[in-house]
C-alpha cells in the first residue's frame, strides 16, 4: 500500500514539474505514469540499500526434553532479524 501510495505522489509531482518546466514536454499520461513507476522503484531500491535499518542478532536453537517430537526454543537463543523495509 505504501508503494501504491509514493507511486501516486511521484505521478503527481512530475505532473506539476511538466507544467513548472518550459522544456519538458510529454506525449501521454501514460509516459508520466511509467516514468514516476521507474523513479518509485529506483527510490525504494536506493532506500534500501543505504538506509537497510536492520539489526541481526545471533544465537542457536536449543532442543527442549529429550524425546519431544517438539522443539523448545528460548527467546534468547534464535536469530532475531528487525527492521522494517519500505
Amino acid at each position: 500500500m505504501k508503494f501504491l501510495i509514493k507511486w501516486l505522489i511521484n505521478i503527481i509531482a512530475l505532473m506539476v514539474v511538466i507544467r513548472m518546466v518550459a522544456g519538458i514536454k510529454v506525449d501521454t499520461v501514460r509516459t508520466v505514469v511509467v516514468a514516476a513507476l521507474l523513479f518509485t522503484i529506483l527510490n525504494s531500491l536506493l532506500g534500501f540499500i543505504f538506509n537497510p535499518n536492520i539489526s541481526v542478532k545471533y544465537g542457536s536453537f536449543r532442543s527442549g526434553r529429550s524425546g519431544s517430537s517438539r522443539t523448545h526454543i528460548d527467546k534468547d537463543s534464535v536469530i532475531d532479524v528487525e527492521g522494517k523495509a519500505e
